[in-house]
């Protein structure tokens, strides 16, 4: 048996003090009032401590000695618990987890240190972290995935708007043309298919088998 504890550190900026230095004042101001901030996450268990980083090629999952990871400004060290597995089984788990993080995979909103943090402590038994330590991730990552969610929606609105306005426009056209054919139709038949007998003038004279009857003579 033996402490696993977690090693929370400042992210820095080796290209500037001044980027380094708002960062550590953001990071007490917010860590004050519990709401998390820019925080860099580690675990330490059997004198090693083990964390999560990007890499092009291979795993993500590196060790470094405790509280001295170059790359971070160290702040604090909080207890998670005690673990009940040996140290073979501790190393079979890093192996495990070499495996199952590889480098590549890092995001920073949703696969980052904090999360290889999380995950560690559930193997190990210990745990869990506090919220406060990946809460900024969490929230970016909420804030991206519902404007993703209202660009989404939107687009299938405008879309089904736009179908509706061309059916609609389709069905007026329709309407119009076959109210225009049936004028049409209505007006060419007049003549065509009409019983009534165009009337015919009378005749001057009248015709009874060969003799023509002429009408008398006018004073």
């Amino acid at each position: 048996m033996t402490e696993v504890l977690l090693n929370v550190y400042d992210v820095t900026s080796a290209e500037s003090q001044t980027t380094t230095s708002t960062i550590n004042v953001i990071n007490n101001v917010t860590h004050a009032l519990n709401l998390g901030g820019v925080f860099h996450g580690a675990v330490e268990v059997f004198g090693e401590e083990w964390s999560f980083g990007y890499c092009v090629r291979g795993t993500g999952v590196y060790a470094c000695p405790p509280k001295q990871n170059p790359f971070y400004q160290h702040r604090e060290t909080l207890l998670l618990g005690v673990t009940k597995k040996s140290r073979q089984e501790v190393n079979a788990i890093i192996s495990r987890l070499k495996v199952e993080w590889p480098g590549g995979t890092y995001n920073l909103l949703n696969r980052n240190c904090c999360h290889f943090c999380e995950d560690i402590c559930k193997y190990l038994g210990v745990g869990p972290v506090p919220g406060w330590l990946n809460r900024f991730a969490a929230g970016a990552e909420a804030t991206i995935n519902f404007a993703d969610k209202v660009a989404v929606s939107w687009s299938n609105w405008s879309t089904q708007m736009q179908q509706t306005t061309q059916q609609s426009t389709s069905w007026l056209k329709n309407s119009l043309r076959n109210l225009t054919n049936g004028r049409n139709g209505a007006e060419d038949g007049v003549g065509e298919n009409s019983s009534e007998v165009e009337p015919q003038p009378q005749s001057r004279f009248r015709t009874s088998g060969l003799r023509v009857q002429k009408p008398p003579p006018t004073n």
